[in-house]
Formats: structure tokens, sequence, C-alpha cells
């Protein structure tokens, strides 16, 4: 996608997403970046150590999705 002179990005990038699994169904989602990061700062509030969170599986319905390591690319996905 190519920006013609005068036009802009309406909402700046896209957002990053990161690949979760459910260990139990294997599942796969990509999540938001912003639920991971009031995940990660709600730990922080609480005095706990930053780390990535475990989820809910939609599929199981059990919190046993982990983070697999993947980010979605700069330009979204």
């Amino acid at each position: 996608m190519e920006l013609q002179e005068g036009e802009d990005v309406p909402f700046g990038p896209p957002p990053e997403e990161y690949n979760y699994r459910c260990s139990r169904c294997e599942c796969e989602v990509w999540v938001n970046e912003a639920i991971i990061d009031f995940e990660l700062g709600f730990a922080a509030f609480e005095g706990r150590k930053p780390k990535m969170p475990l989820i809910g599986c939609p599929d199981c319905n059990r919190k046993t999705m982990k983070y697999t390591g993947i980010e979605s690319p700069p330009e979204g996905r």
C-alpha cells in the first residue's frame, strides 16, 4: 500500500499481536498488544514480577494459553 501525497495513516501503525497456543487443546490465537500491556501493568501494580501472562483458551475454557515467542511483523499480520 503506497501513500499518496497529503495522505496519512489514520491511526498509526497496526498494533502488535502475540501468538498464544493452548497447551491442552493446541488452539492458537493472535492476542492484541493492548491485552498484554494491561496484564503486564496490572502485575507490576500488584507488586508481582511482570512476565508474559497465561490467558484463557476460547476452546477448552481454561487458563492454559501460553506465549509462543512469535510476534506479528511490524507491518501487521
